[in-house]
């Protein structure tokens, strides 16, 4: 039999001292490119991660719902039997450490630093990042919510855990098994471990990009369909973020990108003035109606981010009709007088790439 520390307590003879029980062997699976280990060991958020990086990898961090069935179905084909713990702060069923952490109100991966939610159940996620809180599969967010008790989480919960059955064990269900749980990092868990590099975090560390996009005709010399720039974090402000060389122009023109709760928006009232009259050009979304070129003074012009694949997406629509990118042309009196042709962009998209691991 067991003791509540996991020793073998049975004897063959009256000197016989108790073993520690051997951990099962981790079992191995692959997700696109990315090597994955179930560790059978019972260990804090904390030692866990540390563990993770002695093996030199980290708590596994999800970035789609591939990759959560891909997880999942690695620690049911490891044979973690749904019961093999019961964590007290967390309805009373068992769980696995994945590798979200709490700081500052934020919820991140603790390799990459990515932020993936602000604040409780009713917080926001960061657009085209994935979350898989309890009650996701049924569109109502339970987690996470911090639930505080004297005796199993005294300080609230600050660790994320992946459920291997339905919570709580009694009552009406918060979450299903496969989905997250914000739990005490104190409780002794069972983990998975990742390894290869953390996939593209945003907001980023000053990346390189490759961009593409459809460029536009009516320009006498047009831009070319791929160019290569940087994104480098402003300076003391880790929310915004520089977009170098649009359009591979040689004016060393800039325009921002911004992390807005849930959203990555184009900051349109960042200026440029180019002559005497104090004319200006500004970054912004336009669009072609058939008759006449129009620039948008759209003020949260949303772009999608695929941190699978590292790509900002610039395209959309504006009042029905698709979107370009590029620089248009302001007299002092804020009255458009026209686009800048040869750094005009429809479908554009930046594939970013790091210059560093972190």
């Amino acid at each position: 039999m067991f003791s509540a520390l996991g020793l073998i307590v049975g004897c063959s003879g009256d000197d016989h001292t108790p073993e520690p029980q051997k951990p099962d062997p981790p079992y191995e699976f692959e997700y696109r490119g990315h090597k994955y280990k179930v560790i059978q060991e019972r260990k804090t958020w904390l030692d866990a991660a540390e563990d993770a990086a002695a093996r030199g990898g980290y708590l596994v961090e999800i970035c789609n719902q591939e990759e959560q069935d891909a997880v999942y179905g690695g620690i049911q084909r490891a044979g973690i039997a749904a019961n093999y713990t019961e964590v007290k702060d967390g309805g009373g069923v068992a769980y696995i450490w994945i590798g979200g952490t709490k700081k500052e109100g934020a919820w991140v991966w603790g390799k990459s630093g990515t932020k993936f939610w602000h604040g409780n159940k009713n917080g926001v996620g960061l657009r085209g990042i994935y979350v898989n809180w309890g009650g996701c599969s049924t569109g109502n967010f339970n987690e996470p919510d911090n639930f505080t008790h004297a005796n199993y989480s005294p300080n609230g919960q600050n660790s994320v855990a992946m459920a291997l059955a339905r919570w709580p064990r009694d009552g009406a269900p918060l979450g299903v098994a496969g989905e997250w749980n914000d739990l005490a990092g104190t409780n002794l868990l069972y983990y998975v471990v990742e390894f290869g590099d953390p996939l593209h975090p945003f907001p980023p560390r000053e990346s390189i990009y490759v961009g593409t996009g459809t460029p536009d005709t009516d320009a006498e010399n047009p831009a070319p369909p791929t160019w290569t720039g940087r994104i480098v974090p402003e300076p003391g402000d880790a929310m915004r973020f520089r977009v170098y060389n649009w359009a591979n122009t040689s004016d060393n023109l800039f325009f921002y990108c911004i992390v807005k709760g849930d959203k990555i928006i184009i900051d349109v009232q960042a200026r440029f003035y180019f002559d005497g009259s104090y004319n200006y050009r500004c970054f912004l979304p336009c669009y072609f109606d058939g008759t006449y070129t129009v620039a948008k003074t759209i003020y949260e012009y949303v772009i999608d981010y695929n941190r699978f694949t590292g790509t900002l997406d610039f395209s959309g629509t504006i009042d029905g009709y698709p979107a370009s990118l590029g620089w248009a042309y302001f007299d002092k009196n804020d009255k458009f007088l026209g686009v800048d042709w040869d750094k005009v962009y429809s479908n554009p998209k930046l594939v970013l790439t790091p210059v560093s691991s972190p």
